[in-house]
């Protein structure tokens, strides 16, 4: 079944806030890195399930407003993120960056939301389909 892009960013929502229910705690988990931060800091959750039909064009807009702008072709950036491939040969840096909330660095005035993060971390989860 072929969804659009709005029912699948719900539907990756809602994987991510299944992750929230339940008596475990994610203190001291490398996979819910910041779980317990409100929402003006990083709250990055890895999701338990794999959202439907995400692909790199999901993901691509959030990338280019929130990462483009040092991981660019300017040499600020270790490793460019403009191209799918590019973004999925890092896909795995990308992933321990957002949960360890190092990337967008704190002070760069950039900021991923919980959403945009939790968009990016299903699509790694998924296999950075293209």
């Amino acid at each position: 079944m072929k969804l659009d892009r709005g029912t699948r960013w719900l539907l990756a929502l809602f994987a991510v806030s299944g992750c929230s229910g339940g008596a475990e705690s994610s203190a001291g988990d490398p996979q819910h890195a910041g779980a317990d931060a409100d929402s003006t800091s990083c709250a990055a959750r890895t999701p338990i399930t794999c959202p439907e039909d995400v692909t790199y064009a999901d993901v691509a807009p959030i990338l280019e407003e929130q990462c483009v702008w040092c991981h660019g072709q300017s040499e600020d950036g270790p490793w460019p993120l403009t191209t799918y491939e590019e973004v999925a040969a890092w896909r795995h840096k990308i992933r321990s960056d957002i949960l360890s909330c190092s990337m967008p660095p704190p002070d760069s005035g950039f900021e991923l939301t919980a959403d945009e993060a939790s968009l990016i971390l299903g699509w790694i989860r998924c296999g950075a389909p293209p």
